[in-house]
């Protein structure tokens, strides 16, 4: 049975155990697969057939390929005959084919009616014609990019260019490019002549910021634009693209025999087969140069290797370093924190003592002050009280004499009148007159002594109110100091 092996497609069938001849023909559909990736800008599909025939279809960048492919496949063991069904497809056409394959098919699977087509019909251009494309836009806004790949390399970039920025276009719209009877640019066909190809890419968002040039090199410019339309892509708007591939050949003269033809395309080949030369050499400059700075960054990256090495050593040092100085940081803080808390009992103990001390003198001086405060208070009291029994017996004595006098005047007149009256009932009036005063005596007395007593005990009172007040002022300002004095050395401790 017949099937077919795209290149690349590596291991995409699962080989099933049936045996040796199974495993044999996985092998050798591996090795024909891995050969054909060493084929730059190549594209080929394998056919095999019963005893090992092979059959390749595609094609290759160039006609030497051929034979090197055909070279390559007898050499690898299972493979039979070898059948070629390869066409030659160069570059840059192929890489542009791979660069758009994705976007070619998803134009035509979804039938977006993205076109490019020449607009006389005929994809066939002589040397100082015009080049007239007529295009179509897909349904949805785009922005358009049309590119003339040339048989030497060269991207002409017809729009976006120099002249034309302008790449939004509306959902179907049809314009034309390089026509001059519309005030167009023309693009005249010059050499290098040969199969070309044109492209149209229609995306949703620009691809390139600008500014934009005319013509460069493809080698330089298809990369560029691989990584934009990745970045362009999307699911709603997805990239599209189409393509037309025209002849460009010298321009035809009448008188031309067949021997003028084919030296012509003698020429043409040769001058084809030098391009191609100077494409290997530029390539195989290209690659020393990709080798050169492949060695270049692996040097790069194994001095950074070893850099970030001794960088790591270096850390790992300074780690250490930093741990040990760490560790003899907490031991120092440690013993300063076992000293600073010994200090603090030690100036506790101490102000505790002389805290102890000052409260003993001052309950010394306050007992003292107190017994001295008692004393002069008694010896006030008793002075006060001495004073006022002075001054009301001295009153009741004044009193007293007073009476007697006032009274014994009396007695003298009543005695003088009644002696002729009275005579008889004298000692009776006499008793009578002395029980009275005696009588009057006593309450006046009690009456002195009441006032006088009251008199004693308000300054008694008064007195007592104001050794109060001082000693509470004094225990005051006492306590306020021995408060302070506390303070101040729990503060300094």
């Amino acid at each position: 049975m017949k099937h077919r092996l795209l290149i690349g497609l590596i291991g995409t069938l699962a080989a099933v155990a049936a045996g040796p001849e199974a495993a044999r023909a996985q092998s050798v559909e591996d090795k024909v697969a891995r050969a054909l990736t060493a084929f730059e800008c190549a594209k080929i599909a394998t056919e095999f057939g019963e005893s090992g025939a092979l059959t390749l279809i595609g094609r290759v960048a160039e006609s030497a390929d051929i034979q090197r492919l055909a070279d390559a496949m007898s050499r690898i063991e299972g493979v039979g005959k070898v059948t070629l069904k390869i066409e030659t497809f160069a570059w840059p056409y192929c890489e542009v084919d791979q660069v758009l394959a994705t976007y070619l098919q998803a134009n035509r699977d979804a039938n977006y009616q993205l076109r490019i087509a020449s607009a006389t019909g005929s994809n066939r251009f002589s040397e100082g014609s015009s080049l007239v494309l007529k295009l179509r836009t897909p349904n949805y806004p785009s922005h358009v990019y049309v590119d003339y790949y040339q048989a030497d390399g060269t991207v002409v970039h017809l729009m976006p260019n120099d002249l034309d920025a302008d790449v939004e276009r509306a959902p179907k719209t049809r314009f034309t490019i390089g026509d001059v009877t519309k005030g167009q640019r023309e693009w005249v066909v010059y050499p290098p002549f040969g199969t070309e190809m044109m492209t149209v890419i229609s995306t949703s968002k620009p691809l390139f910021p600008g500014p934009f040039t005319v013509a460069e090199d493809g080698r330089r410019y298809l990369p560029a634009l691989k990584r934009a339309l990745q970045r362009a892509d999307t699911p709603d708007a997805p990239v599209l693209a189409d393509f037309i591939r025209v002849t460009t050949q010298p321009k035809s003269d009448e008188k031309l025999v067949a021997g003028d033809i084919d030296d012509a395309r003698q020429k043409a080949e040769e001058e084809r087969l030098q391009a191609a030369a100077r494409r290997k050499a530029e390539e195989e400059r290209q690659l020393a140069e990709a080798r050169q700075k492949e060695e270049e960054e692996r040097q790069l990256a194994e001095a950074r290797r070893k850099a970030e090495e001794e960088r790591l050593r270096a850390e790992a040092v300074k780690k250490e370093e930093a741990k040990r100085q760490r560790a003899e940081m907490a031991e120092r803080q440690e013993a300063e924190e076992k000293r600073v808390a010994a200090a603090e009992v030690e100036h506790e103990a101490e102000f505790e003592a002389r805290l102890a001390a000052a409260r003993e003198r001052w309950r010394d001086r306050s007992a003292e002050r107190l017994a001295q405060a008692e004393a002069d208070w008694q010896e006030d009291e008793r002075e006060l009280f001495a004073a006022a029994e002075a001054n009301r017996r001295a009153a009741i004595k004044q009193r007293l004499a007073a009476t007697e006098a006032k009274g014994a005047a009396e007695a003298e007149e009543r005695l003088a009148a009644a002696e002729s009256e009275q005579q008889a009932a004298t000692a009776e009036r006499v008793e009578a007159a002395e029980l009275k005063w005696a009588e009057d005596a006593e309450e006046r007395l009690a009456a002195a002594e009441a006032e006088q007593q009251a008199a004693a005990d308000e300054r008694l009172a008064a007195a007592k109110s104001k050794w109060a007040k001082q000693a509470e002022g004094q225990l005051a300002a006492a306590e306020a100091k021995r408060q302070a004095a506390m303070e101040e050395r729990l503060a300094a401790a």
